[in-house]
């Protein structure tokens, strides 16, 4: 059983009956606020699902599905996005520091304010035509 927990109150948001969050089904789930750093959620179904101020930083979520997903002012920093699906999020005012946005699906969501200094990105990240991602600090791997 794991236990997801506000990341200021300690109060219990969500139990999953699971001894890891990898695959894990938090589809529709409210998670503001929520402490999931350092939490492996590679292949996560988190469609929809409220991460509003969430702590996810060195989270891995490679392959996650988080298609519409509210991540606004949520703490990205250092995670692994490798492959992710972010389209339609509201990432706004979001830190992506240093996080692996390489494959990732980034289409039609919010980077309003988004903080993406060091973030690493490749050729097949997917963009809307008018973000520039250098611009908002994150860089191109040649790898």
């Amino acid at each position: 059983m794991i236990e997801i927990k506000h990341k200021q109150t300690g109060e219990v948001l969500l139990r999953v009956d699971a001894d890891e969050l990898v695959g894990a089904n938090l589809e529709d789930a409210s998670l503001a606020g929520a402490d999931v750093s350092r939490q492996n959620l590679t292949g996560a179904n988190l469609f929809h699902a409220n991460l509003t101020g969430a702590d996810l930083n060195n989270a891995t979520l490679s392959g996650a599905n988080l298609f519409g997903a509210e991540l606004v002012g949520a703490n990205l920093s250092n995670a692994n996005l490798t492959g992710a699906q972010l389209k339609n999020a509201n990432l706004a005012g979001a830190n992506l520091t240093d996080a692996w946005l390489t494959a990732t699906n980034l289409l039609h969501a919010d980077l309003t304010d988004v903080v993406m200094t060091g973030a690493i990105y490749d050729h097949e990240t997917r963009w809307d035509k008018d973000i520039d991602p250098q611009s908002m600090g994150a860089r191109l791997t040649s790898t």
